[in-house]
């Protein structure tokens, strides 16, 4: 710019960089860099004091070091080799480069060229950790073809050992994928160098190529393709681990089209790599380019187009016949790989009539099924047990059995463990050190028979309290540092003479201080789990993970402390149990004194020849996975599943056991290579343990998935898929859900067995209908070892019509004594009427349905739902009472219902005179008759009796207040 006089004026300097501007990005990018790199090494350090706290420090080692020398090997191998052939290609670049400036390979020189060094040690660099991280998320791959075991079963079509294609199979494709990849990288980086460099040149007609370049680029080509060939190799037993739409596994034109396809396109293959090296030797690209065009023109016409024409006019218009045998080689493979190959399918006529003699002879008459439905009663124990606000219990609870008192029979028992929950706190309690040093544990365990109600419809407890009463015993403070719902973390222990600060049992009262203390007494944690930060590097390394400035800072973090995390017990087994899918449902028992979760570890496959390919997230889908009751199992595509190991997480110091049960598991046998002395023999599974183990729910729903098509065996059948069965939906999920019926554990009786057995059970539907098509049970009693885990299905005739679960909830919500019996709920508007689980059981030779119905009272605070009714229905009669015998009795036209809600004034309630006949004075007396018998009734534990007389006996009262105030009103009246 110039000033008015069109001087110009000086042009000021701008300022250098200053030392500070030079000095500030470096200093950033470091800062970057180390924390990082200290985020990684907190993570593994800390990793590692775990694993060693829970004594499983050897399988940290074993996959760590796993990882790192896979990460290193894979990455410097793609690594160097990618560089190796860029040096080769700039290395035999030409001496000479014609220099034109509209040439985009002259500006790619001049920028390029001054910087090489740093490219190729940024470019190694990346390529190295990109590659090493491939290979390291293999490392489970890896472990098993090194350690596989044979399965000792042979493929129906290449006959191999069905473990080459579970153990080695995978691995071998990864490598030939990896290599291949490697190649086409490496092909794609030296053709750009060439051409920057001179070694191709776009001029004329086409690209030119220096001698080297060419020989360079046929070589690594010729590498490639010879990949390709050992990739068609593969492909042939990929087929045999492979999906159609018909079923999984090779079909008839697989069989005699492609597999022949793939050996015609190895050789191919083969000849056209020998052509690429014969540029090494022939200055043309002819040979090359021949070989190049007939293995394209091959694949096209052998490999696509000649099985399309087998499968569009050969197998298409016979398919079944063409198909018959291979999807015979699917179905015995798919019910082997799923353990579904020895179910008993058994004809059941499903009677629906019972005769009074039948039904005395009948199990469920001398033993009730549960009542007590796990996802309703949660409120209740909730509100009956809670205790104090910081205690919680699942959402859904959990289903055991126990020996109560003198039963020699264990009996059906709704369980929870009564866990610490810090939202339950008041605001003024929250803060770190109640958090994470005070409130620490929840405490004890709740159960209630799973077959009993009281009086008000209220569970009966078997375990309640704190501390702790009832018929199941502990022998040992049955604190909860460890379960589903605690805290991220807690910091536990004291030095040796310091007071104790950790809430542990509630006084009577409230709380009266901001900490709790002021009304509970206190303990200090003192179990061998745990992770000592005593010292100032744990302290640091835990605050910068936790990014938590008070674990350095805080005065109760001391010589003594302990931090435990990782407390929820499906997490702490798939950590020391990576090559493990954990189930669902973990839940809490009492074994040997102790409080302790039980955790099922299943080992799978997705490459068992000719088996069918099922999605776990699918498979176990249903009301309890959609409501987050229970945890969902990953979307992996399976075919092959068992349940190999049984793993207990200790309740108070997080000590995890794995314990082998499926002795024949090939795939756990390998592991157990892999990690030798990590999971036990089956033989120290302690009687105690063994009493509480149970069929697992996950399996069993993907089993149940399986057989809704693979209960048919004949190929022809199977073919037609006119006996398809499906999953029905839960009667009980809201309108608007098309979840499916969770399964249902109970003791129930099979047909022929005196004896009820602990089972969890299902029932299907046909496919297009909601009537019943079949029920379907597991013998889950672990100490019958005998019978344990064997699966029955009762078929019905094709043309017997039994209803169904939907129909069923229809039929009983529009039965005319159900509806009468709950108007007076369904009128009010401060009572929720909600329906229990629907059951199916076996009984009489027919097919009985049970469900609860109860009541909440919504309008009242920490209202809970009480057991109102039993309705069960036999065939087309529908009965309801106090009790399922009573129910049953009513159904089948034995007795009449028993409703003490609804009953009338001049309803006779003890048999004799009506109230309408009696004063107020007779029946306060029947009134107190009526309670002396009752509790006559509960010492001979006769429950129903004692249930029924208590109702009677307030019957009797709410008469008695009438008929007062009868006389009162007439007394007005009569001085009007």
């Amino acid at each position: 710019m110039s000033d008015i006089f069109g001087t110009p004026r000086p042009r000021q300097p701008q300022p250098a960089p200053g030392r500070r501007q030079r000095v500030l990005v470096p200093t950033l990018i470091t800062l970057a860099v180390l924390l990082f790199l200290g985020s990684i090494f907190t993570s593994v350090w800390t990793d590692r004091l775990w694993f060693q706290s829970v004594g499983y420090g050897d399988v940290f080692r074993s996959v760590l070091v796993s990882r790192l020398a896979l990460f290193v090997i894979m990455g410097l191998i793609f690594g160097l080799f990618v560089l190796g052939n860029l040096y080769l290609a700039y290395r035999t670049r030409p001496d000479t480069v014609p220099l034109r400036r509209d040439d985009p390979a002259y500006r790619y020189r001049l920028a390029l060229t001054p910087i090489l060094r740093p490219i190729a040690i940024g470019l190694f660099v990346v390529l190295t950790a990109f590659s090493g991280s491939v290979g390291a998320s293999h490392w489970d791959t890896y472990k098993m073809w090194r350690h596989g075991s044979s399965f000792g079963v042979k493929d129906a079509q290449f006959g191999k050992d069905v473990g080459f294609y579970v153990f080695d199979y995978p691995w071998w494709r990864f490598l030939t994928s990896f290599s291949f990849a490697m190649i086409v990288v490496t092909v794609v980086a030296v053709l750009f160098v060439n051409y920057v460099y001179g070694g191709i040149r776009i001029v004329g007609r086409g690209p030119k190529l220096t001698r080297a370049a060419q020989v360079h680029l046929s070589v690594l080509v010729g590498v490639a393709v010879l990949t390709r060939a050992v990739s068609y190799y593969l492909d042939r037993f990929g087929l045999a681990v492979g999906s159609s739409k018909l079923f999984d596994g090779p079909g008839y034109t697989d069989v005699n089209a492609r597999i022949p396809s793939k050996n015609i396109l190895i050789g191919v293959a083969i000849v056209c790599a020998i052509l690429f090296f014969t540029a090494i030797f022939v200055r043309s690209w002819v040979l090359p380019g021949i070989g190049l065009g007939l293995l394209a023109l091959t694949s096209i016409l052998i490999g696509a187009i000649w099985p399309a024409v087998m499968q569009g006019f050969q197998v298409k218009p016979s398919e079944p016949d063409k198909e018959g045998p291979y999807i015979a080689r699917n179905i015995e493979a798919t019910r082997q790989a799923y353990d579904v190959a020895d179910t008993e399918v058994q004809s059941y006529s499903a009677k629906t009539a019972l005769t009074p003699s039948a039904l005395a002879s009948s199990a469920e008459s001398r033993v009730s099924t549960r009542l007590l439905d796990p996802t309703l009663i949660s409120d209740a124990f909730e509100q009956l047990q809670q205790v104090r606000g910081y205690y919680t219990v699942p959402t859904t609870l959990d289903v055991d059995r126990y020996k109560i008192g003198n039963d020699t029979q264990p009996q059906d028992t709704i369980v929870a463990a009564r866990e610490l929950n810090l939202s339950g706190l008041q605001d003024s309690q929250r803060n770190w050190a109640n958090d994470h040093t005070v409130y620490t544990h929840g405490y004890g365990i709740i159960a209630a028979a799973g077959n009993e109600r009281g009086p008000n419809g209220e569970p009966v407890f078997t375990a309640k309290d704190i501390p702790p009463v009832g018929e199941i015993k502990t022998t040992t403070p049955p604190r909860i540092y460890f379960g589903e719902k605690s805290p991220s973390y807690s910091i536990v222990g004291r030095p040796k003479g310091s007071p104790s600060i950790e809430v542990d049992t509630p006084r009577g009262g409230s709380s009266t201080s901001d900490d709790g203390k002021a009304n509970a007494t206190q303990n200090t944690y003192d179990g061998k789990g745990g992770v000592p930060i005593g010292g100032m590097f744990n302290k640091v390394l835990y605050a910068f993970k936790f990014a938590e400035p008070n674990i350095v800072l805080s005065s109760r973090v001391n010589s003594e402390s302990k931090i435990l995390y990782d407390r929820e017990p499906r997490d702490r087994v798939k950590k020391v149990a990576p090559w493990l899918t954990v189930d669902g449902d973990s839940y809490p028992a009492v074994v040997n004194g102790r409080v302790v979760w039980i955790v099922d570890g299943y080992t799978t496959s997705n490459s068992y020849p000719y088996s069918e390919h099922r999605s776990l997230r699918e498979a176990t889908a249903d009301t309890l996975t959609d409501g987050n009751s229970q945890v969902a199992l990953p979307t992996d595509q399976v075919n092959y599943m068992r349940n190999s190991v049984k793993a207990v997480v200790d309740a108070y110091d997080g000590t995890v056991k794995l314990y082998q049960w499926d002795t024949k598991d090939p795939v756990l046998k390998t592991w157990m290579k892999v990690f030798p002395g990590v999971v036990e023999s089956k033989t120290k599974i302690s009687q105690g343990l063994l009493e509480h183990l149970r069929y697992p729910v996950d399996l069993f729903k993907v089993q149940r998935d399986v057989l809704q098509r693979y209960h048919v065996t004949d190929a022809q059948t199977f073919y037609e898929d006119g006996e398809r069965w499906k999953v029905p939906q839960d009667p009980t999920a809201p309108s608007n859900s098309n979840a499916l019926q969770p399964p249902y554990y109970l003791s129930t009786a099979r047909p022929g067995d005196d004896i009820p057995k602990f089972s969890v059970t299902s029932v299907y539907l046909p496919n297009s209908r909601e009537n019943l098509a079949a029920f379907v049970s597991v013998n889950s009693e672990a100490t019958d070892t005998e019978n344990y885990g064997k699966m029955q299905i009762l078929q019905l005739p094709s043309e017997t019509q039994i209803s169904g679960p939907s129909q069923i909830a229809n039929d009983f919500q529009t039965d005319k004594g159900v509806s009468q019996a709950l108007l007076q709920y369904q009128q009010s508007k401060t009572a929720t009427i909600l329906y229990g689980n629907l059951l199916t059981l076996p009984v009489g030779d027919g097919l009985l349905y049970v469900q609860p119905v109860y009541i909440q009272r919504s309008a009242i605070e920490g209202s809970y739902p009480v057991l109102q009714f039993v309705i069960a229905s036999f065939g087309k009669d529908v009965g309801y009472g106090q009790t399922l015998d009573e129910a049953l009795r009513v159904a089948l036209g034995l007795e009449e219902p028993t409703n003490p809600d609804d009953a009338s004034p001049s309803t006779p309630t003890d048999g004799s005179t009506s109230s309408a006949d009696k004063t107020a004075s007779d029946l306060l007396d029947d009134a107190q008759k009526l309670f002396d018998d009752a509790q006559k009734a509960l010492k001979d534990g006769d429950l129903a009796t004692y249930q029924r007389k208590i109702n009677q006996a307030g019957d009797a009262i709410n008469n008695a207040k009438k008929a007062v105030d009868a006389a009162n009103a007439k007394a007005e009246a009569a001085k009007k």
